[in-house]
């Protein structure tokens, strides 16, 4: 993290020398440059931040030692080496209040779990602007939500980039545990699609596959099947096609793929924390007001498919048109709209 901070000081004094700005505007997450923006070159500064550079999450997984994608197992089963992360972390996490709390005049966020870590971290009050997921004329609204929709029953798709904290496995397991436990004459195939970003992805894909037929037992192309690279046009297809849509990342701070998955009409079962809880599947064990599920491990999510597949076309279509209407807020004239009003209000007015 320091060594992309300092490369990120390096790009913006850069930046500043060639065209000094009077609004400095950040939409990258790179807050150390806020101080030379503010204090040599005088600008205005302000910011949109997608996802904070450290949060309480990773201090927590620190000092807990839990192992994960971003705090090796090595390390964690170290308790000095443990400690000795944390303490970098936590004074990283002090200088990186300091300059985005002290530098910001304007500090705009995603989601309401990015909020809740940057006001903490910061010591402010940010403004949330949700991201701009759909235009008004988005063709995934286009797909039918009503009943008697052209839905393959047994068809549920994932998408997301193959990264080690989309949690792919999960989304395996939760396939094995609902074979396990389902009372029902139905059969049900995950598509995994997403994009491969080279080696190291291939290479995790032949893991999943691997953990899939001989952890698991599944057999790939009957309960599975992994599409890599899909073209637009094939992953259109699958959303018009499929019945459910499965997300299993831990804390995503937004969660577009959610989004689009609602829009066209996929109805969700999302993990239980960060932007799908927060702000995209809200009340989502409420029956009255569902607009999706969420869950958090292998059984929880297996009963959700169990149950959307146990629901009648009309409670399907009830779901659908909830999502619909609920996600109409994170559209692109939304975004702009609440944009321009922050910065006119907190930016262009400043002297």
């Amino acid at each position: 993290m320091i060594g992309q901070s300092v490369g990120s000081i390096v790009l913006g004094l850069e930046a500043l020398l060639r065209c000094p700005p009077e609004v400095y505007l950040d939409t990258m997450g790179y807050a150390f440059t806020f101080p030379a923006a503010k204090l040599l070159a005088g600008c205005r500064v302000g910011c949109y931040v997608h996802y904070p550079t450290i949060s309480g999450d990773m201090l927590r997984k620190v000092i807990e030692r839990r192992p994960s994608y971003n705090n090796d197992a090595r390390i964690a089963e170290s308790q000095a080496v443990s400690w000795g992360k944390y303490v970098y972390y936590y004074l990283f996490s002090l200088a990186y209040g300091a300059v985005g709390g002290w530098c910001s005049s304007l500090t705009m966020v995603n989601s309401t779990w990015t909020k809740n870590h940057i006001d903490g971290i910061w010591g402010i009050d940010s403004t949330l602007v949700f991201p701009p997921c759909l235009s008004a004329s988005s063709h995934l609204s286009s797909q039918p939500t009503t009943v008697g929709s052209d839905r393959d029953e047994s068809l549920m798709i994932s998408i997301g980039q193959f990264r080690p904290e989309k949690d792919h496995r999960l989304q395996l397991s939760s396939l094995k545990k609902w074979k396990t436990l389902t009372k029902l004459n139905r059969v049900l195939k995950l598509v995994l699609v997403g994009s491969c970003r080279g080696k190291e992805d291939r290479d995790r894909i032949q893991q999943l596959k691997q953990f899939a037929t001989e952890t698991l037992g599944l057999v790939e192309g009957q309960d599975f099947e992994f599409a890599v690279d899909a073209t637009k046009q094939q992953v259109d297809e699958l959303y018009s096609k499929a019945l459910i849509g499965i997300h299993t990342m831990w804390n995503e701070h937004f969660g577009i793929g959610v989004v689009e998955m609602m829009a066209a009409g996929v109805i969700v079962i999302a993990h239980d924390s960060g932007g799908p809880r927060h702000d995209i599947v809200k009340d989502a064990k409420l029956p009255a007001s569902r607009a999706g599920f969420l869950a958090t491990d292998d059984e929880e999510y297996a009963r959700a498919m169990e149950t959307i597949l146990s629901l009648s076309e009309t409670d399907r279509a009830e779901i659908r048109n909830r999502a619909r209407e609920h996600i109409r807020k994170f559209t692109e004239e939304d975004f702009a709209r609440g944009f321009v009003e922050a910065v006119q209000a907190k930016l262009l007015t400043l002297r």
